[in-house]
């Protein structure tokens, strides 16, 4: 496995929902209720180690993980902003 592989192969329903109750707080008043991908995916790194700026190569299959584990999660939908 690549280095991104082994980061996505940790994100579990479990860690993506702390993520989002711990970074939805901080979004501003207008943006409450949901967090962004790209936020989630910094906060991942960041966990792992990684600068935000070393995202590039992460991004693909942390995005897939991601989306995977808000599947798992009661309450929790993906919507893709793109």
């Amino acid at each position: 496995m690549n280095k991104a592989e082994l980061v996505a192969a940790k994100v579990t329903p479990e860690r993506v929902a702390r993520l989002v109750y711990a970074l939805e707080p901080q979004q501003h008043p207008a943006n409450r209720g949901s967090v962004s991908i790209g936020q989630l995916i910094d906060a991942l790194l960041a966990q792992e180690g990684y600068a935000a700026e070393e995202r590039a190569p992460f991004e693909v299959a942390l995005t897939q993980a991601i989306v995977q584990a808000a599947k798992d999660i009661p309450g929790f939908e993906f919507v893709d902003g793109g």
